[in-house]
Order: C-alpha cells, then structure tokens, then sequence
C-alpha cells in the first residue's frame, strides 16, 4: 500500500502515548494494526486511531513503537509503500526496501472496550459530550498541585468529581469548577495520566460502557483514548482552605 510518510507518522504520533518502552508485557511496548484501526495499550493508557490506510489479509500484528518510529525516520522520500510478509513489515521508497520485524498480538490484549472500538466503522457513532474550552487549563491548574509520590493515590492524583477538579499534594490546594458540565461520577486519575490528556488535547469526553476508564475522542474524531481511572477516596479539602477558581475566573 503506498501513503506519505508524514501521514504514516502522524498516526503513529497520535496514539504514541499508549506504548510504554519498558513494559513487561511485549505488547505494551507495540504499535497493534488491526484492519484500518492503530492501537497502543497499556495497564494505564489505551489508545485506538482510525486510519486512512487497510492492511487487507494481514493478521494483527504489533512492531515494537520506539523501533518503528527510527525506523521512518530513516525514510526521507513523501511516499512509502508499506506491505506486510510472513515476517517483516516492508517499507519500499525511491530505489531502497528495508524491514522490521512484527509480532504476533496476545489475545488478551484485545479487552472489551477495545473491540467495540475497533469494531466501530465510524467514532461518530458513541454517545459523547463536548469538553468545556477550559478543560485543559483547569487539568494544569490541578495538576500542578499534585505529589510526586506515587505510593499515595489521593495526593499523586487529580480528582474528577460532578463539575470541579480538584488536587493536594498537603501543601498547596487548588479546584477548578466548570459551568454547565459535570462528569457524572467521582474518581481519580493519576498525575502522570493528566499529563498525557493535557499533551492530547481532547475535544469531547465518550461514554463507553467501562468502569475502569474515562474516555476521551480528538477533534476529528479519529481517535479515543481511555485512562485508568481509581477509586474516589481522596484527601479532605476543607471548603474554606482551599482556591476555588470558578470557569470565569481564568
């Protein structure tokens, strides 16, 4: 199959922070190819793109992310065509062919919500609402607020609760509260996860049947995301102590 190299790139940058580089399980540290559909997943983070290219008859295969992604770097022509043998992905440009190894996908890594994901011709098609345009600020604002210390999942976390965000880390407080949205449940997202929807950018929260994430969909309505979310138990902020900063107050 022939496509630009950029836009090949472009997916594989899209859904990059779902790998992790020094996962135990092999195809944690994968990008996944399914039909149309890229996927990466790990215990924390799931990604899953729709894409502008099919690898038709192809098993589902996955090709270690960080190796991947040296590998079109080394690719300096637009275009690339890109098959898959027994063994190898192929990646034929100008008058040069070069291969990577893939590997075979565990089944376990295909969890429910991922093959409702997959199986969807068009994201268009879930339920969804759109994020308020200080989503992101109000995610910093929290964020920042959070311990380091990660044995502790109240004080390392930003809490998600009705229609606010909120953090300690003991020391400094902050909440942030939205007009006119409310999550619809109380629960925790690790620091370092609220990095990687800060970094993504998300247009609209997707309701998905799955008490273990939150989901979140791109602009485009390329690609969903979900993160781990974790019990709501969380350090008492006392009304008067903390930093109430309502939407308006940016």
């Amino acid at each position: 199959m022939k496509m630009k190299v950029s836009d090949f790139l472009e997916h594989l940058n899209k859904t990059i922070d779902g790998s992790m580089s020094k996962a135990v399980v092999d195809n944690h540290k994968h990008f996944v190819f399914v039909g149309n559909n890229l996927i990466t997943s790990n215990d924390d983070v799931v990604f899953v793109r729709k894409t502008n290219f099919e690898f038709s008859g192809v098993p589902d295969v996955g090709i270690n992310a960080t190796d991947l992604l040296k590998f079109m770097s080394k690719i300096k022509t637009k275009e690339v065509s890109i098959e898959f043998t027994k063994e190898e992905m192929q990646a034929s440009f100008a008058k040069d062919r070069m291969g990577i190894k893939w590997h075979n996908v565990k089944e376990s890594f295909f969890d429910k919500s991922i093959n409702t994901l997959i199986s969807a011709v068009d994201f268009d098609e879930f339920e969804r609402i759109e994020l308020p345009q200080d989503f992101i600020g109000a995610l910093r604002l929290a964020n920042s607020c959070t311990a380091n210390d990660r044995l502790n999942d109240a004080t390392a976390s930003v809490h998600f609760n009705e229609n606010y965000v909120e953090a300690t880390d003991n020391f400094q407080i902050a909440r942030y509260q939205f007009d006119n949205f409310d999550f619809q449940s109380s629960f925790l997202i690790p620091s370092f996860i609220v990095s990687i929807i800060i970094k993504n950018e998300p247009k609209y929260m997707v309701f998905l049947k799955d008490d273990s994430r939150i989901y979140f969909m791109d602009e485009e309505m390329q690609t969903i995301f979900g993160c781990r979310t974790f019990g709501n138990e969380f350090y008492p902020i006392d009304a008067v102590s903390y930093t109430h900063l309502r939407a308006h107050e940016t």
